[in-house]
């Protein structure tokens, strides 16, 4: 499960992804960035996800029946 925060600061807002793995309850991934970039979130977290714990590359499913396929990572 993955999620995004924005965060108020004085500076300007600043954006928390987060990825959970729901099987042990743990945050896998996280990355803080300066704006909402795919390059900057989701990316980056993603990278940090396959570095932490190696996933399928192929296929990252969401429940049993919707796979999302993610070649462009």
């Amino acid at each position: 499960m993955s999620d995004i925060a924005y965060i108020k600061t004085r500076q300007g807002w600043l954006y928390l992804t987060i990825v959970l793995d729901l099987g042990d309850r743990k945050i896998i991934g996280w990355v803080l960035s300066t704006t909402m970039k795919a390059e900057d979130t989701v990316v980056a977290v993603w990278k940090m996800v396959q570095t932490n714990r190696p996933v399928i590359k192929e296929l990252y499913s969401i429940g049993q029946t919707y796979p999302i396929c993610l070649y462009g990572f």
